[in-house]
């Protein structure tokens, strides 16, 4: 529990206090499950916190053998993005999305740098 600690409150002082502008929902309209399966196929790297790799990713959201249900993933993931850019969501909706774990680099000896890793979707 030291190294992950349970994250604190949101502090409302750093949120911006103006409503962005969102984007043309037009902007999407060709984001759809083929998108997601070739955007996934590109993907490398360990899973992290998650333990979910690239490599199940691409399992999961590629599969020919569950083809119906890699293609459900994949637009389910679409609809998602869609909705996240083009829709104003408050953010007590997406705490755990946006949680992050601190991770330290190593950069030189003896001191680090923190960096951020999102949760991977």
């Amino acid at each position: 529990r030291k190294k992950h600690p349970q994250p604190g409150p949101e502090d409302s002082s750093a949120m911006p206090s103006i409503s962005p502008e969102l984007p043309d929902p037009v902007l999407f309209e060709e984001l759809d499950s083929n998108k997601i399966q070739q955007a996934a196929k590109d993907l490398d790297g360990a899973g992290g916190p998650t333990k979910i790799s690239a490599q199940i990713w691409k399992h999961m959201i590629c599969s020919k053998f569950h083809a119906k249900e890699s293609e459900k993933l994949a637009q389910t993931i679409a609809d998602l993005t869609k909705k996240l850019c083009t829709e104003d969501i408050p953010s007590s909706y997406l705490s755990e999305f946006l949680a992050g774990r601190l991770i330290p680099l190593d950069k030189d000896p003896g001191s680090s740098t923190p960096a951020v890793r999102p949760p991977t979707l």
